[in-house]
């Protein structure tokens, strides 16, 4: 009867220690739990109000501007939808507002066309080759190689060396 008596202490000893570390457990899991809620508390407060956002897309001349969060597990988020990389979040707005108050989407900025000015006359060398005059305007199609850039002139395209020519100053 003793070992029967001393098997069951142990296993009491044993349930005891269970229901400890369980105990344990789900206290530590509701710390992390009211940390979270807290840090969530922290960044709904970093949220302005409607009216304030307001004021302030007046003032930066109609230009909205949203703060980018980030949560604890790294996930960023404007509002409540939560991505893995910047990137998902700007393709994720392509198609669904950034605005709780008005329909404003993210695109792309459009790129204007760049020309330079001739610092020298040209005369081409191989078929391919753009000629143009000391003071000409070329728009610029392709600047990918450092060397040779590609670019339309008199109705002409084609390849002519970078430097020959500079940034276009139009208030000349």
């Amino acid at each position: 009867m003793k070992a029967e008596s001393g098997e069951e202490e142990f296993e009491s000893e044993e349930g005891e220690k269970l229901a400890m570390e369980e105990e344990e457990q789900a206290n530590v899991e509701e710390e992390v739990k009211s940390e979270e809620e807290e840090e969530q508390a922290n960044e709904e407060e970093e949220f302005k109000s409607e009216e304030e956002e307001e004021e302030e897309e007046q003032v930066c001349n109609d230009v909205p501007h949203f703060k980018v969060l980030r949560d604890g597990t790294g996930k960023y988020f404007l509002w409540v939808v939560k991505f893995n990389s910047l990137n998902e979040l700007v393709d994720y707005h392509r198609s669904t507002s950034v605005s709780r108050n008005q329909q404003i989407f993210l695109r792309d900025i459009e790129q204007h066309p760049t020309y330079v000015q001739a610092l020298f006359d040209f005369d081409p060398q191989e078929d391919g080759e753009l000629g143009f005059c000391r003071g000409d305007f070329i728009q610029v199609l392709d600047n990918s190689d450092p060397n040779c850039w590609k670019g339309p002139c008199h109705s002409e395209t084609g390849m002519f060396p970078r430097n020959y020519v500079t940034p276009a100053n139009w208030n000349m």
